[in-house]
């Protein structure tokens, strides 16, 4: 089980799938199920992390030189490869492409335990003033989302997890999901080996099942759909994405605020 930990062979083209489920992880990065095309303006704040082989990794801008992504979609060492495409829905063309500068993944997160599943990039140079890009807005301290509200999960990554061949779109999706509660989220991971739900998580997606995020849309933003304000960043999941009582397990970032804006150095334009 794992639909995330995937992003950094994919950097260099060695994705692969049908990793069994609650047993191994999978080598490529999370995508989204049953979701539709994302209107111009509705995630001015998504970016598309980019290694030599395209897209791997969603993330989300906190200000003009600061992306907010997963853990897992890389560390320093893999700065030299990677850049950041803003301001586009197309995640091959368009917006703009930045490289990055510099990665600083949370102190408290390890590979397969996904704890504290967060990353700051910064990059090489400000983007400019663009109407296409925007800043997200991270939920306050102590604002648990509460199961059964909507949430809308975005990206690039594949669309049929039945397959292997990259079905991954050109243009962004998106789909709502509800939020479910810790304790359910919980009894249906309790048997997996790959990972355990705990406090620090926020766990989305349809109860049956054929709605969510899987593979190619790790580090992209869960945004509580009332409000706007980004909750989560898409972790990890089932093999089978979007199946039933196997909802996507998101980075809950009202709990890990602190640190992001921290690391992300307060920088005057972001939304905090």
């Amino acid at each position: 089980m794992a639909f995330k930990s995937l992003a950094i062979t994919s950097i260099f083209g060695m994705a692969v799938l049908g990793s069994p489920v609650f047993t191994t992880k999978d080598t490529i990065s999370i995508k989204v199920v049953g979701g539709s095309n994302a209107e111009a303006g509705e995630f001015p704040f998504i970016v598309s992390l980019q290694g030599s082989e395209g897209h791997f990794c969603g993330g989300t801008l906190l200000d003009a030189s600061t992306v907010l992504t997963a853990a897992h979609c890389g560390g320093e060492s893999d700065v030299g490869n990677l850049s950041v495409r803003a301001g586009s829905l197309d995640r091959t063309t368009g917006g703009h492409l930045i490289p990055v500068a510099s990665i600083t993944v949370h102190p408290g997160w390890s590979d397969p335990s996904e704890l504290t599943d967060v990353a700051i990039w910064k990059l090489e140079s400000a983007l400019p003033d663009d109407p296409a890009i925007s800043f997200a807005h991270i939920s306050p301290n102590g604002t648990d989302p509460t199961p059964g509200t909507m949430a809308t999960v975005a990206g690039w990554g594949a669309t049929d997890p039945t397959v292997e061949q990259d079905t991954s779109p050109d243009m962004l999706l998106k789909v709502d999901v509800p939020i479910i509660a810790r304790d359910t989220c919980k009894f249906w991971y309790r048997n997996s080996t790959y990972s355990s739900v705990n406090n620090d998580m926020v766990c989305a997606g349809a109860v049956g099942g054929g709605r969510g995020s899987c593979f190619g849309d790790s580090g992209g933003p869960l945004v509580d759909a009332s409000t706007g304000n980004l909750i989560g960043v898409v972790s990890w999941g089932d093999d089978i994405c979007a199946g039933p009582e196997t909802p996507g397990v998101y980075a809950r970032v009202d709990t890990l605020r602190s640190w992001i804006l921290q690391t992300a150095g307060l920088v005057k334009g972001g939304k905090k």
